[in-house]
């Protein structure tokens, strides 16, 4: 959207402001929840054109901001119809730590990617 129209929203009080949530500017980016890391890496993901018409999709910003969040945000899982699994030979009281993603595509290498998931083994 042009600045023109945008300014022209602003001026007859269709949003509340150049921040309204609404808006793609920066600072209704911001309202909205996109940090500012998302929006440079957004920023450096399109580069520099000369070109006028050249029109960039939504979906890469919704990508960098995806990215970000996929590194800051905690995630959780639940299952809600568990099955019950019986492991035989696991002596009762041994207990086992296994290493679990936090998301999909976590780094292998970064240790704040992964964490610990207890299993026990219940005696009946």
């Amino acid at each position: 959207m042009s600045k023109g129209k945008l300014n022209r929203l602003v001026i007859e009080n269709y949003v509340d402001g150049w921040d309204d949530p609404r808006l793609m500017t920066l600072a209704g980016l911001r309202r909205r929840g996109v940090t500012s890391t998302a929006i440079n890496a957004f920023v450096r993901g399109i580069g520099i054109t000369t070109s006028d018409s050249s029109m960039i999709r939504l979906e890469r910003l919704e990508y960098h901001v995806r990215e970000e969040l996929n590194k800051t945000a905690s995630l959780a899982m639940v299952v809600l119809h568990p099955l019950k699994v019986v492991i035989t030979n696991l002596e009762p009281s041994s207990i086992i730590d296994l290493d679990a993603k936090k998301w999909p595509d976590a780094p292998v290498d970064d240790a704040s990617s992964y964490y610990k998931l207890h299993c026990h083994r219940r005696c009946c």
